[in-house]
Parts: structure tokens; sequence; C-alpha cells
């Protein structure tokens, strides 16, 4: 796909990898939709991609708020009349063990990983299947394949995110549109801060690590398709993975 002129929304666009996703797809010209929370966060996004010469229109919504993630979706079509690209990239963790997890919390992983990304991919389907093209990427985890004690919330929504993600790719080649999911390992994000999980982050992998590779499944001529895609930082064992 040429990216110069397209259209994406990008969730979880605050910080970390969403953030850099963001700054690198407007840096390949595509027009961004930063979807988050934070209003005064994703606004300090747009504010850096636009003095970098991008554009982006900041998208302040709460994943699993289906009227909020309806309105993000109306406002991106309003602002830039279509979406060619989704990137799927909020998540949290809280990792406690199962007997100490309150409801909330188990809800927490489900509602913004699993339910907020079905949310937000049903709302942008029917303008990214319109265009009978287009691009769907789901920036998961390693832990959609694996487990590990005081993950089952974590884990159990990536699970569930990668089961979507294969069901919807095959509905998805109906429209020619692709269907990526990337899973890395550590990132050197504040997910780590937020989730209280102690690890050594100086060997992780970065966030332009990630950012790259979504740029680089997106620029695939349109007869191929990335399905998956694991990212291993070299020495795993030297940092949380």
């Amino acid at each position: 796909m040429e990216l110069a002129g397209k259209i994406a929304i990008v969730s979880g666009a605050s910080s970390g990898l969403g953030k850099a996703i963001s700054i690198k797809l407007a840096s390949e010209g595509v027009k961004v939709g930063l979807l988050a929370r934070s209003e005064e966060k994703l606004e300090r996004v747009r504010t850096e991609i636009e003095k970098g010469g991008g554009t982006a229109v900041s998208l302040s919504a709460d994943l699993s708020r289906p009227e909020e993630v309806k309105q993000a979706v109306i406002d991106t079509v309003s602002e830039y009349g279509t979406i060619d690209i989704l990137v799927n990239n909020a998540g949290l963790g809280i990792f406690k063990l199962v007997e100490e997890m309150s409801i909330d919390e188990w809800d927490k992983h489900i509602n913004v990983m699993l339910r907020g990304a079905f949310l937000l991919t049903k709302e942008c389907l029917p303008h990214i299947y319109k265009n009978e093209r287009g691009h769907i990427i789901v920036v998961s985890s390693l832990w959609s394949k694996r487990f590990c004690a005081k993950c089952a919330g974590y884990t159990a929504a990536k699970f569930g995110v990668r089961g979507f993600v294969q069901s919807l790719r095959e509905e998805a080649r109906a429209h020619n549109v692709k269907v990526t999911n990337i899973m890395p390992g550590t990132v050197e994000t504040p997910f780590f801060e937020k989730a209280d999980w102690e690890t050594d982050l100086s060997r992780a992998l970065q966030p332009e690590d990630i950012a790259g590779t979504v740029v680089h499944a997106l620029q695939l001529p349109d007869r191929a398709v990335i399905e998956e895609v694991s990212i291993q930082a070299i020495r795993p064992d030297q940092c949380t993975s």
C-alpha cells in the first residue's frame, strides 16, 4: 500500500507504542486519528506530529464505552472522509494471582483489549470495506500464545484477541482487506510502570522497532499480507519476554 494520503486510526495513541506508531505513520504521509482517553496527552502527540510536518486529529474516547468509540470514528470520517488503516494497540496489565484479582480488574483487561478491539473494529469496518482495500493491524503480544503466573487476566484478553484477529482475517479477505497480528515481546514503554511489573528494560525492544514493523506490513504489495509476526529482543533472557 502506498501510505501517503491514507487515513488511519491508532488506539492507545497517547504514549508508548501507540505514540511511536502514530508518529511513524504521520512521517510516511498518513493522516492519523489519535485515539486514547487522555485529551491532554493526545494533544501533545498531535502537536509533535504537526511540528514534524504531519497531520493528525485527537480523538478522546474510552474504548470500553461504545458510544464514545462510535463518535471517534464518526469524527475521523467527518475530518478526513474515510478510513484506510486501523491499528488496534490499546492495552493494560494488572498482574496478580487469580485469587487476589478483583472482578473489576479482570473486566478491565477484557473491556479494553478484547472488547475494545471488537468495538473499534466493528465501527471502522463499514468504511474500510467500502473502499474494497485497507489494512487492520492488531498490536497484541507474545503473551497471546504464552502464559505465566499472575498473568491470567492479561493472557486471557490477549489469547482472545488472537482468536478474534484470526477469524476477522478470514472475513476481511472477501473485501481485499488485510489483517495482521503483531506480537511483540518486552518493549520499553510506560506499560511496566503502570503494571507494577519489575523487569530490566535495558535490552528490551524499543517502540520504534514495532512502529517500523507496522509500516513494513502496510507497505507490502496488495498481493501479499503478513498474517502474524513475533518480534523478540535478541537476548530475551536479559529482559522479561
